[in-house]
């Protein structure tokens, strides 16, 4: 018999099973990248400067949910590694934004395509109904994020 979905123990244990799969595969997925790689601060504001482009610090520290002081100090290694650079932004010359070199670029673009070969070739072990209960739940996912 189905469980009502008003449930508190049942929207509990829901909560918890959830959350767990999804943390699980997020840390899992973070982990795929090669030996030597940047750290998971670096690699995520250089996959938003990838995506978004030129990004000031303070918009990055929001984005990343982290204190400036804490940003600066990743996009300082980002810059000394060749990856990104400092530009003056063309709307306020006060303020300085962060660009992706084409190294950075190349980086970015080849962290996530290694991180998502990874999950296609998991994906592609499952059957087709299983595939289909995950582009459900991915759609009710994205759902709930956007509430």
């Amino acid at each position: 018999m189905e469980a009502d979905a008003t449930d508190p123990d049942d929207l509990r244990e829901l909560d918890e099973e959830v959350t767990r799969a999804v943390a699980r595969i997020y840390r899992r997925f973070r982990a795929e990248r090669a030996e030597g790689e940047l750290g998971d601060a670096a690699l995520s504001a250089l996959g938003h400067l990838h995506r978004h482009g030129p990004t000031s610090l303070g918009a990055l520290s929001e984005h990343e949910k982290v204190t400036p002081a804490s940003m600066s100090q990743t996009v300082n290694r980002l810059t000394s590694l060749a990856l990104a650079a400092r530009t003056p932004d063309p709307d306020d010359g006060r303020r300085v934004l962060f660009i992706l070199t084409e190294e950075g670029h190349t980086l970015a673009a080849a962290s996530r395509e290694q991180r998502h070969r990874w999950f296609r070739e998991r994906l592609a072990g499952l059957s087709v109904a299983d595939r289909e209960v995950l582009r459900r739940a991915a759609s009710i996912l994205e759902a709930i994020a956007d509430d």
